[in-house]
This record gives C-alpha cells, structure tokens and sequence, in this order.
C-alpha cells in the first residue's frame, strides 16, 4: 500500500485504478488503465477459472488503449523503426536494421483505434488501421486494414504464436487503379514478413525473471469473449 503505483507518463496516460478484496483462502486485484476519452471492461472476466495459485487476466481493451496513444494518427516511416524498437529497450535485429536503409515507405495509421485486439475462441486477432501510406513518391490516400490471426499454445515449457490462415490486406471503399494494386502488393509483402506463420517461439523462464517468488510455470492459456487468461502454478 505504501509502494508508489506505476504511472505510464511517459505515453500520457493516467495513473490506474485499483481496488482489492479477499477471502479466507484468496487475495483478488482489480486495475483499470483508462484515458477520459477510452473505454474498458465493464465488469470482471466471466471465464471459469482454472486450478491455478495465480490467476492473471486482462481485457483486449487494456492493449488497445495503450497502443491508441502511442501510435493514434502517428506517421511510422522505415527509417524510424529502428529507433522505436529501441525506445522499448528491445534489441534491434540485423532484418530491422536492413529496412531502414531500403526505399523509402511510410504509413500512417487512423487516429481511432489505430490497432484493434480481438481474443476470442482460442485466438488473438490483430487488426492495424491504416489512413494514408507511401512507397518512393507514391502516395494511396485510402483507408486499409492489415489483420491476422494467432493460436498460442505453451508446452514444456516453450511458449509460441502461430498464424492461422493468411495475413489479410483489405482497403476500405473502390481501391482501382495502378496505385492501389501496387500498394496492396506492397503491403502484402511487408506485413507477411512482420506477421509471421510463427510470430513467437520462445522459452518463459519465470524463475529468472522473478527470482525472488515462489517457483513459478504456466499451467494455462486462454482467449475468449474478449479475456486473455493466464492461470500460474
């Protein structure tokens, strides 16, 4: 109670809300992260809970309204990835390195909900809303939507997002013309290469991580009616 609560200022977004209560043999923690002008759950998960010591959830609401200030109506260029990434204090690769020195590209995303994060039966759905992008001197004043789909699945360890079905790129009223056929070629190719068949295969080490807790593994993963729920033995 005495410890400082954490505060994303640095993405301009308010102090969170919590509220706890408890049982005779549970502890439960609610917090809210939420902008005057954003939305959020409603009410508690729905979802059975598993047999788990801990039981962590979070709504699709909660990534979406950290990402909307962060890249609302943001121009995102080729030759500034490299400089995202490293403001997240995340390693940048020799492939992101390499895209920032190709032809120049931009694309800007929608002031509303600029990514979308849906978790239902089983599956996390992204959706990136896009205004306005540019290849070279090239410039497609037209919404689109880039969306795909992922499965996670965590065993022995080992925790991993596979791609179900194919990246899909769909422009929003006529999308005629060279132009459009181009870009939409254009952005096929790159976001194949962003969403992977196989976004993540990594190991979870929580004992590292959290060296100073109990032994820790995943014991659960699920995704639905909006709620991603992670169950902790």
């Amino acid at each position: 109670q005495q410890q400082s609560r954490p505060e994303f200022q640095r993405l301009g977004l308010p102090r969170p809300s919590y509220s706890y209560n408890s049982s005779a043999d549970a502890i439960y923690g609610i917090m809210t992260q939420i902008a005057p002008a954003q939305l959020a759950a409603s009410q508690p998960s729905s979802l059975p809970k598993t047999a788990s010591d801990l039981t962590v959830e979070a709504h699709q609401s909660a990534v979406m309204n950290l990402v909307d200030t962060f890249f609302g109506g943001r121009t995102l260029r080729n030759s500034d990835l490299d400089d995202l990434v490293r403001q997240f204090n995340a390693k940048v690769t020799e492939e992101l390195a390499e895209e920032s020195k190709v032809q120049t590209w931009s694309i800007t995303f929608a002031t509303f909900h600029p990514v979308q994060v849906e978790f239902d039966d089983g599956l996390a759905k992204f959706t990136l809303r896009i205004s306005q992008m540019s290849r070279g001197d090239q410039v497609l004043k037209q919404p689109a939507t880039i969306t795909a789909s992922y499965r996670p699945s965590y065993t022995a360890g080992n925790l991993r997002l596979d791609r179900e079905g194919t990246v899909d790129i769909e422009f929003v009223g006529r999308s005629t013309g060279l132009a459009a056929v181009s870009m939409r070629a254009f952005l096929k190719g790159k976001f194949e290469d962003f969403f992977k068949p196989v976004l993540v295969d990594t190991p979870v080490d929580l004992a590292t991580r959290f060296p100073k807790l109990p032994q820790l593994q995943i014991a659960s993963i699920q995704l639905d009616n909006g709620w991603l729920q992670v169950g902790v033995r």
